[in-house]
Formats: structure tokens, sequence, C-alpha cells
């Protein structure tokens, strides 16, 4: 793991640890997918919501080119870009999930990030 491009990825459809019990948990034996201790019950609608979309969560293909070892944190404070190379760090968050979701969580923060760099509070605008 270290280079994004996609013959040694951050990302790895054919990881499999040394010793069984090193192994990374699934998506949906994350704690945030654990959603109904984030919900009130009170919130029916919500939860019904929630429920609905976990179940097409797993229902989506799990296929060897589109689930496998994800970084799962990559945001512009988990890498850093050399010779034209993104190289990630920080694998504390590493699960297995779509390797879609690498990319939405990178999307996820460059929109926020430039609205936190802008709040006048800060100071910095980018």
């Amino acid at each position: 793991m270290g280079s994004t491009d996609r013959q040694d990825t951050c990302s790895d459809k054919d990881f499999e640890p040394s010793v069984p019990s090193y192994r990374r948990h699934h998506w949906h034996e994350d704690d945030y997918a654990r959603f109904e201790s984030y919900i009130p019950g009170t919130e029916t609608g919500v939860l019904e919501k929630a429920h609905h979309l976990y179940q097409r969560l797993h229902a989506l293909p799990m296929s060897r080119d589109a689930y496998g070892l994800i970084h799962m944190d990559l945001h512009p404070w988990n890498f850093f870009y050399h010779d034209g190379e993104i190289v990630p760090f920080d694998f504390d968050d590493c699960l297995y999930s779509w390797f879609i979701a690498d990319i939405a969580t990178a999307l996820y923060y460059i929109t926020h990030i430039r609205r936190y760099f802008r709040n006048p509070k800060i100071g910095l605008t980018i």
C-alpha cells in the first residue's frame, strides 16, 4: 500500500493479512453502520429510511473489482502529494468496502475544506 496508481493502490482487492486476527472489519461491522445507536427511537421515519438504505447497500455487488480493503479516511491531512503521486498514510481506519468509498470521502472533504478555509474567523482563503 502506498501509491494510488491502479497497480499499487491504497485500495487493495487482493490483500489478506498474514495473521488472520489482523484482518480488518467490513463496512457493515463499523460503528458508524450501527445507526440505531445514533438515531433516537422516536425518529421512526429516519430509522425506516436508514434501514432501507442499509438493505440497499447490502444488496450491492461485492465483486473483486469493486470491493476490497480501502483507506476509508482519505482527506488532505492523510496524504502527501509528491512527484505527481498521492502518497497516503494513517491507515488506522482501513476496512473492507467498495473502492468508490475512498473517492467519495475525498470529494466530501474537498467540498467542506473550501468552506472551512473561507470562514472569516480562521482568516485563510483557498
